[in-house]
């Protein structure tokens, strides 16, 4: 029997808009610790002069709407106005005492391509009202901390805590028999589908029949759709056959390559896990893949690159 692993999602940071577009922050929200810049280009020669040009010293304390975070972003434009410059916030989470953020810039940064969608595709509302209900319940799990799921000897995702495996155990019968239709709604052109079919392929006993889908999907316009894409490839993680290792890896390392902030920091996080399980090394993956994370870890403040691109200490045979 196989036995179970415990697995987490990959956690992403939230990142809004700051120039360009109303805010929708609580302007009276308590002030934020500002930890630096974190400058997205791939124009890495570049990074320090466009660090230096932004007027926001590291460890500021300051809310999402304070109009420095605007004028930060417009003396990088004025400073660089031949570049696009698009400037945003990422806040992680605080897990004690006060949130803190990264401020960032992406200069030149191409623009997200849009995937092939079909119009006549669907999703049964039924099924996406129980992904909903386990995203929700997931969410607030009965016992202190995150509730935390492992795939089980039915190849499905599961969990130990009483509610949250009921809730598995109907998504599984609900879905074992639907593959078809649950493929055919990640290619909806209603995000919030494709979202949901992404998740649910999780609980359907049959992940490795999913792979090649939800690696095109972390390329997702939309994060919600892209972060469920992830979190199916890293929790399944073992059943990405050797065949499929090559599409895997074009796909993730397309964030890293062309993607934004969120996408550089979704697949930088996938391919961490994917090493670590050993479904993904760092040597498999194209050479201007690895040339572009060296890169990242070179020059990044807010990126976990350098562990990725450092290679691991092997154990010696006794």
């Amino acid at each position: 029997m196989r036995v179970s692993r415990v697995l987490s999602g990959v956690v992403f940071t939230v990142v809004a808009a700051v120039a360009g577009g109303a805010e929708q922050d609580d302007p009276g929200a308590a002030p934020i610790l500002w930890k630096g810049v974190e400058v997205v280009t791939n124009d890495f020669d570049s990074i320090e002069r466009i660090r230096g040009a932004t007027p926001l010293p590291a460890n500021s304390l300051l809310t999402v709407s304070d109009p420095k975070l605007r004028v930060a972003c417009d003396a990088v434009r004025n400073r660089f106005p031949s570049s696009r410059i698009e400037c945003s916030h990422a806040i992680e989470p605080a897990k004690s005492g006060r949130p803190e953020a990264w401020f960032v810039v992406e200069v030149d940064m191409p623009a997200t391509a849009s995937l092939r969608c079909l119009p006549g595709a669907r999703l049964d509302p039924r099924l996406v009202a129980l992904s909903q209900q386990w995203l929700s319940a997931a969410a607030k799990p009965e016992s202190s901390g995150e509730a935390t799921g492992f795939v089980n000897d039915r190849n499905y995702f599961d969990y130990e805590e009483v509610r949250l495996r009921a809730i598995a155990a109907t998504l599984h019968t609900a879905t074992r028999d639907r593959t078809v239709e649950v493929e055919a709604g990640a290619v909806s052109c209603n995000p919030l589908e494709r979202m949901h079919s992404l998740y649910l392929m999780g609980f359907t006993g049959d992940p490795q029949r999913f792979v090649t889908m939800a690696a095109v999907h972390v390329n997702d316009e939309h994060a919600g759709a892209a972060n469920a894409a992830a979190r199916f490839l890293t929790t399944f993680a073992e059943f990405i056959d050797v065949q499929d290792v090559p599409h895997v890896a074009n796909e993730v390392c397309k964030g890293v390559l062309e993607g934004n902030f969120a996408a550089r920091k979704r697949s930088i996080g996938m391919l961490s896990q994917l090493q670590e399980t050993g479904a993904l090394p760092f040597a498999q993956l194209p050479s201007r893949c690895q040339q572009q994370l060296r890169n990242i870890a070179r020059t990044s403040v807010a990126l976990p690159a350098k562990e990725l691109v450092s290679e691991p200490v092997r154990k010696q045979p006794s």
